[in-house]
C-alpha cells in the first residue's frame, strides 16, 4: 500500500514529528510505502520521499499539497492532526493555535472527498466540551475525513457534549511506542546519578502544572531524604501565545522556591534522542494536568519502564486504568503531595508499575502492532470513500 503521510517531521523538534516518523517507520516495515509532505523546514539533507512544501505563511497553503497528492496518487492520505500544526501566523513569529484560523482544513478535506480520496485523520488534540470554534470545527472535519483517528476511547466518548453525536468512521488507536532494547538511565549526564528523580516533561504551556509542582515541592522534599531531586525538562514553545508568559511563571516559582538547590532544570527543545536520554533519568514521571487530552509522554515513559503519577484529567486517566502503569490522582494539591511521596518510598510498588509499563508496552502499544492496526483503518478508508 501506498501512503502519503501529511505531518510535521524532522528536523522539526516536535512530538508529532517524532510521533509521524516512528509510524512512517513501523509501516515501512511492513512493507508499505510511505511518502512524506511535511511543512517547509521539515527533511533532513538527502532524505528520500519527502516533500517540504507546506508553507503556513500563505493562506493557501493546501493548494500545492493537493498537486503534490494528485501527482503521487497514493492508496490513502493520513494527516496528522493539532491545531498549531496548521494555524495562521500570527505577528512577532507567533502562531494562533486554535480552531479559528485552521477551518481552512475543512476546504482541503472537501477538496480531497469531492474526488473520492481515501483520507484519515488522526486528531491529537480532543477534549471535553471544548470552545465553540473547536465544536464547529470538529462537526465538519469529521465527516470530510474517510476516517478519523483517536487515540484514547475517552477522546470518543467526548463527542456528543462536543458535537451532539458519534460519527461511525472514529477509530481508537492508543499512541504507539517503540519497545526499546536499551533501557539503562542516563543521570551522570544530566546531574542526577545516584539519585531518586521525580520529573516532568514538555512544551511549558498554563495546563501542564509546572509551576503547581514546583511549589509543591518543599512539602515533597521534606518528606524524603537529601537523594531526591526534581527534574524538570523543557521550554516554551515556539510560537506559542500563551507559553512565554507562563514560562516567566515557571521562572518566578524556582526563584522563589525553598528547595531550589533540589531541582534540576534542563531547558530547552530537545531531539528524538534527547529526550530519550532525559526521560531515561526519571524513577517517575508526574504530570499535573489541569486540562488533557492524551500524552505522548506518558507512551514514552512506559517504554522506559517510568512509573506515572498523572491528574485524572481526560486520557491521562484512561492511559492509565489500561497500562496499570502508574496512579490517578482524584483530588487536590494534598493528594498529589501524598501520592508522589509514598511512591517514592514504595520501591517495590515502583518496580511493579515498571513492569506494569513494559507489559503494557510489548503486548497493547508498541508501533510493531500499532502499524498493523492503521492498516486497518487506510483500507476502511478505501472503501468507505469510494461509497
Amino acid at each position: 500500500m501506498h501512503i502519503v503521510m501529511i505531518s510535521t517531521w524532522p528536523p522539526r523538534l516536535c512530538g508529532i514529528a517524532i510521533y509521524a516518523e516512528q509510524l512512517v517507520n513501523a509501516l515501512r516495515k511492513d512493507g508499505n510505502k510511505v511518502s512524506i509532505i511535511s511543512h517547509t523546514d521539515g527533511g533532513r539533507e538527502g532524505e528520500s520521499d519527502v516533500y517540504p512544501i507546506i508553507d503556513m505563511t500563505k493562506l493557501d497553503w493546501y493548494i500545492p499539497l493537493i498537486d503534490k497528492i494528485n501527482e503521487l496518487n497514493p492508496d490513502a492520505v493520513h494527516i496528522q492532526h493539532e491545531y498549531g500544526i496548521y494555524s495562521q501566523l500570527l505577528s512577532g513569529g507567533r502562531f494562533d493555535y486554535g480552531a479559528k484560523t485552521s477551518f481552512v482544513v475543512a476546504d482541503f478535506l472537501y477538496r480531497l472527498k469531492v474526488v473520492k480520496r481515501p483520507v484519515v485523520v488522526t486528531y491529537h488534540s480532543i477534549v471535553k466540551d471544548p470552545p465553540i470554534e473547536e465544536k464547529i470545527y470538529l462537526n465538519h472535519t469529521l465527516d470530510l475525513a474517510a476516517a478519523n483517528i483517536f487515540h484514547e476511547t475517552y477522546q470518543k466518548d467526548c463527542l456528543p457534549w462536543n458535537i451532539g453525536r458519534i460519527p461511525d468512521n472514529i477509530f481508537v488507536i492508543p499512541h504507539g511506542v517503540e519497545e526499546k532494547t536499551d533501557i539503562s538511565k542516563h543521570k551522570s549526564k544530566y546531574g542526577a546519578e545516584g539519585k531518586l528523580v521525580i520529573g516532568t516533561m514538555g512544551w511549558w504551556e498554563p495546563n501542564k502544572g509546572v509551576d503547581r509542582l514546583i511549589k509543591w515541592w518543599p512539602k515533597i522534599k521534606k518528606d524524603l531524604d537529601e537523594k531526591t531531586v526534581l527534574m524538570i525538562a523543557g521550554d516554551v514553545r515556539p510560537g506559542s501565545s500563551d507559553g512565554p508568559a507562563y514560562g516567566e511563571v515557571i521562572k518566578e516559582e524556582l526563584n522563589k522556591c525553598s528547595e531550589r538547590d533540589s531541582i534540576l532544570l534542563v531547558k530547552g527543545a530537545f531531539s528524538k534522542e534527547e529526550y530519550n536520554e532525559i526521560l531515561s533519568c526519571f524513577d517517575m514521571l508526574v504530570l499535573p494536568y489541569t486540562r488533557a487530552t492524551q500524552s505522548g509522554n506518558l507512551a514514552h515513559a512506559y517504554a522506559l519502564g517510568i512509573p506515572a503519577v498523572v491528574s485524572a484529567e481526560g486520557g491521562l486517566k484512561s492511559s492509565i486504568e489500561d497500562s496499570r502503569g502508574g496512579i490517578v490522582v482524584n483530588g487536590g494539591d494534598d493528594d498529589f503531595i501524598e501520592t508522589l511521596v509514598y511512591l517514592a518510598k514504595n520501591e517495590k510498588l515502583l518496580e511493579r508499575l515498571s513492569q506494569n509499563a513494559l507489559d503494557y508496552v510489548k503486548n497493547k502499544i508498541s508501533w510493531r502492532l500499532i502499524s498493523k492496526e492503521h492498516l486497518k483503518v487506510y483500507e476502511w478508508s478505501i472503501e468507505a470513500a469510494n461509497i
